[in-house]
């Protein structure tokens, strides 16, 4: 657990510099995140995270332009799940963000 705070606070002091809002959910195994702001300082930090040997099976699930920012407040908003959870979360996660 003291892993993915340190990961938080580094993710939160990059994203406050690259003016990046988002959120990380993890269930202990699997980690989704959603990032937030201009392209080209979200495909940057996609490169790093990608780049990073602690991300392994890195998958882009979504990549669309936004009119309001869902997590604005947040340069990191966090949150625990349980496995049976996170597999409950990308199963409406895909409804929801299916073209229509």
């Amino acid at each position: 657990m003291a892993d993915v705070e340190a990961f938080l606070a580094t993710s939160r002091t990059n994203n406050r510099r690259d003016g990046i809002t988002g959120l990380l959910i993890s269930d202990g195994t699997r980690f989704l995140q959603a990032l937030e702001g201009e392209t080209e300082t979200i495909e940057a930090a996609f490169q790093r995270i990608k780049a990073d040997p602690r991300h392994r099976a890195t998958v882009l699930l979504s990549n669309k332009s936004i009119v309001e920012r869902q997590f604005g407040m947040w340069e990191m908003l966090s949150a625990a799940l349980a496995r049976s959870g996170m597999m409950r979360f990308l199963e409406i996660w895909s409804t929801v963000s299916s073209p229509r």
